[in-house]
């Protein structure tokens, strides 16, 4: 999917951590949520914690300025009830910006081996988007656990499917889910897939990664 813009929708909530900010939003035309995280620190992956950032943080201020008029996190509650502009990525996740598209292999690249880094893990109710880099371009490969409801135009999630995605995770991975943030910036080699849900030739291509080496 590509990017979309949602329009102005009402801010709901505001759940403000030590590190990272959700601010839910009410897409009122389909009758879901989205959720934007905003964040004021940088994940270790050696020490499987959070940390402070000055670079993170000056940016986490300078956008709650500039997209609230707060200048600290116990004013964001004011903004409840208010509307703000909406972006839907097409990978699960939303912004308050226009969010960059990912990267997509041509159907030329379709049974290559690529070599990337993970960057980031984004967990959705019925999907986790793995963000892989290679070549320094941004490519994603998908974890469901949803089916697509025609009927109701949107996917809902299937827990009996999220277990089994979550435990050949682990398996291929050599960490359970929960601690998958200490995957990020560790190697992972992947095959272009062809896509045979593609119709028209946009979307030819998914990533399957690979297993990692077992640890020593």
């Amino acid at each position: 999917m590509a990017v979309a813009y949602l329009g102005e929708q009402e801010l709901v909530e505001v759940d403000v951590q030590e590190f990272v900010t959700t601010f839910t939003l009410l897409y009122e035309e389909v009758g879901e949520i989205r959720e934007v995280k905003l964040y004021k620190g940088l994940y270790d992956k050696d020490t499987k914690k959070w940390r402070k950032d000055t670079k993170q943080e000056e940016s986490f201020y300078e956008n709650i300025s500039n997209l609230f008029g707060a200048f600290h996190e116990d004013e964001l509650q004011e903004s409840v009830g208010k509307k703000f502009p909406v972006y839907d990525s097409g990978q699960g996740w939303s912004s308050f910006w226009e969010p960059k598209s990912y990267a997509k292999f041509g159907a030329e690249m379709i049974g290559e081996m690529v070599t990337g880094v993970f960057k980031a893990f984004n967990v959705y109710e019925t999907k986790t988007v793995i963000v892989v880099e290679v070549e320094g371009e941004d490519y994603v490969s998908n974890l469901n656990y949803g089916k697509w409801v025609e009927s109701l135009q949107k996917s809902l999630l299937n827990p009996a499917q999220k277990e089994r995605q979550l435990e050949k995770f682990q398996e291929k991975f050599g960490v359970p889910f929960h601690e998958r943030e200490s995957l990020i910036g560790k190697t992972v080699n992947g095959i272009v897939r062809k896509n045979p849900m593609d119709k028209n030739g946009k979307n030819p291509t998914w990533l399957e990664l690979m297993k990692l080496p077992k640890r020593k």
